[in-house]
């Protein structure tokens, strides 16, 4: 049964690890550089956000199958190299949490490139909920979990830890992040039985506040 989902699975699945920040309605001070700034602060707002990813990703496995060290981020199983871009609204509340709402991700597997194979899928549809935390010289830093609907597979996929650093524009209007290169665990649950993908990712956000 499991060798079976493992040739279905050769749909691609990615998180869509989009991000924000900003600095609207600030609980503190106003300035957000380093000497005046306090620890902890936070804020409410609303940014829309681009994104563009490029992951590793093991080929699916059994749950609880280690496949990438974690210290060393060494593959211990085959891995194909996936493609991604996306589209989301990040909110941030006062009490330092946030959640992504709105997303929309497609992604294009680079291992599927024979005759008859669809390189590119979409519908991917992210809710994901978190922490943020602001701190000195206007930087920011995020940690939050996903799950993600992909209606036309039938699937639903538990991704995370997600673990993003970055900056705040003066005046909270934009802000750029970029992604940690941890080890993410994709559990990817369709009808009757479950398989699994760990990633190591690059990838970057830009953030444009829209509330």
């Amino acid at each position: 049964m499991f060798d079976k989902v493992k040739r279905q699975a050769g749909m691609s699945f990615m998180l869509l690890a989009g991000l924000s920040a900003g600095a609207a309605n600030v609980y503190a001070d106003s300035d957000f550089d380093g000497e005046r700034h306090r620890h902890h602060r936070y804020f409410e707002a609303e940014f829309g956000f681009t994104t563009d990813q490029t992951c590793v990703r093991s080929l699916p496995q059994a749950p609880g199958t280690v496949s990438i060290d974690p210290d060393t981020r060494q593959l211990l199983v085959d891995a194909q190299v996936v493609d991604m871009s996306g589209t989301g609204v990040m909110t941030f509340s006062k009490d330092g949490t946030m959640t992504l709402e709105q997303g929309f991700a497609s992604e294009m597997n680079k291992g599927n490139l024979s005759v008859g194979a669809m390189p590119i899928q979409d519908g991917f549809s992210p809710y994901c909920e978190g922490t943020y935390e602001l701190k000195a010289q206007n930087r920011i830093s995020v940690a939050f979990n996903c799950v993600i609907d992909v209606p036309a597979q039938g699937a639903t996929i538990h991704a995370g830890p997600v673990f993003a650093d970055g900056f705040i524009a003066r005046g909270g209007r934009s802000m750029s992040l970029n992604l940690k290169q941890n080890v993410q665990t994709l559990t990817v649950d369709l009808p009757g039985t479950s398989i699994e993908f760990q990633r190591m990712c690059l990838q970057r956000f830009a953030l444009e506040k829209i509330k």
